[in-house]
């Protein structure tokens, strides 16, 4: 499963030296496959990367919730790390996978050296991935009943994506816990640099508050600011709060926001010049069978995002 073929021939030696011994680690979404992330492997591999595209969660195992999804990458990485000589290590979650991500660093962080699976922790990025679950967060809005047929249809990560529902108090939830848990954002800050990409708008799945973390007053501010520009359109930067320590309010999801931002963020806001709500695909340039089928649904329109993601990674 671990993905090591070297476009030798487009890269310098210089380039492929840098990158020696630098594994990333590409996690897919819900009911996604090893493939979703075929171009920014490509690119990835291409300046001499080791890639570890994971196949811990696939189709309906996505199912499973954020606990047994995450667990199941860090086994993965974890083997992974014991069949070759690495140095460093970058993570790269897609939609539902960056929640993977951020449970399998929790789960191989080493408190006492700072390490994560035994390597120097370098980037880690997220790729609309829903921070602050879906509970809040749908495209259109969504009557109770339907939200509760949405998180039973999707199993326990559906659970886990409405914070429990109505049944459960979203600080019990695992999206929860996850942002504002010491033991969960430890690991995130251990990491040189952090990056989420979130859409502007136009995404069915995961909307920009989530993705971004940001209030829905804020995300409809930028939808406005950005209604006739497209490509990457900010980048916010928000500074580590070292010193931060949660101070529980009734509101839910700003603890979870302030508790996230408190780690350092770079946010990189995207917007699709399309009329139907496709974002959510073309963002992380999603790969679904042949080229030709990711053409012609549009998805291809994402290579320059996962273009902009891997020179991240690569840049010391």
């Amino acid at each position: 499963f671990l993905q090591t073929v070297y476009c030798m021939s487009s890269i310098s030696s210089s380039s492929a030296r840098s990158q020696s011994g630098h594994l990333v680690v590409l996690s897919h979404g819900l009911m996604g496959t090893s493939h979703d992330l075929e171009y920014l492997s490509g690119r990835l591999q291409a300046s001499g990367c080791i890639v570890l595209q994971s196949k811990a969660n696939e189709m309906l195992r996505s199912l499973n919730g954020i606990n047994e999804g995450g667990r199941l990458l860090a086994d993965e990485i974890e083997t992974a790390t014991k069949s070759i000589d690495l140095k460093r290590i970058s993570i790269v979650g897609n939609s539902l996978g960056g929640l993977y991500a951020r449970y399998a660093v929790n789960c191989l962080y080493n408190n006492y050296d700072g390490t994560v699976a035994g390597l120097s922790p370098h980037c880690f990025i997220t790729i609309a991935t829903p921070h602050l679950g879906i509970r809040d967060f749908t495209y259109i809005n969504l009557p109770l009943p339907l939200k509760e047929a949405l998180s039973f249809a999707l199993h326990t990560t559906g659970r886990d994506l409405m914070l429990g529902g109505d049944r459960l108090d979203p600080r019990e939830g695992i999206i929860y816990r996850m942002a504002t848990s010491e033991s969960f954002l430890l690991p995130l800050r251990a990491f040189k640099k952090r990056r989420a990409y979130a859409n502007v708008d136009k995404d069915f799945v995961v909307p920009l508050a989530t993705a971004a973390f940001i209030s829905v007053d804020q995300a409809n501010k930028l939808r406005e600011k950005y209604t006739t520009k497209f490509g990457i359109v900010e980048e916010m930067a928000i500074p580590s709060s070292p010193d931060y320590t949660l101070s529980q309010s009734d509101n839910v999801v700003n603890d979870m926001i302030l508790s996230l931002d408190s780690c350092g963020w770079d946010k990189t806001l995207v917007h699709f010049n399309t009329k139907i709500p496709s974002a959510h695909n073309k963002i992380s340039a999603l790969r679904r069978g042949p080229q030709w089928i990711s053409d012609m649904l549009g998805f291809s329109e994402g290579m320059y995002v996962m273009d902009h993601a891997a020179r991240y990674i690569t840049t010391p």
